[in-house]
């Protein structure tokens, strides 16, 4: 994914980091909670408890409107928050779930 966009390890990274401030609407990661896949509707890579969290503010077919913070512990702050969400199970967006395997696949 990186190469094909002329984008290195780091350039990933910085990008990625931009998701510690803001907002996402619900459909955006949906997949993640109710068609992962045939196996599993609810990714398991994502933290029990923030799942749960995630689908009773985000239940299925809610109101398109509806948007929730992507960081979920430091929204409203620039900082390292987010890369700690990601290991703890607590990434919002496919992306999330690509760089911590990208960097857990490079740093062995």
């Amino acid at each position: 994914m990186l190469a094909r966009h002329n984008l290195s390890q780091l350039d990933m990274i910085a990008l990625s980091g931009a998701h510690t401030l803001g907002f996402s609407h619900c459909s955006r990661f949906a997949n993640h909670l109710y068609s992962f896949s045939s196996s599993s509707p609810v990714d398991p890579s994502l933290d029990r408890d923030y799942a749960k969290q995630l689908m009773s503010v985000c239940p299925q077919n809610v109101d398109p409107s509806i948007a929730i913070d992507m960081d979920p512990v430091t929204s409203r702050t620039f900082d390292n928050v987010y890369y700690q969400n990601l290991v703890a199970g607590k990434g919002l967006f496919t992306s999330d779930e690509a760089l911590i395997l990208h960097l857990s696949l490079y740093s062995h």
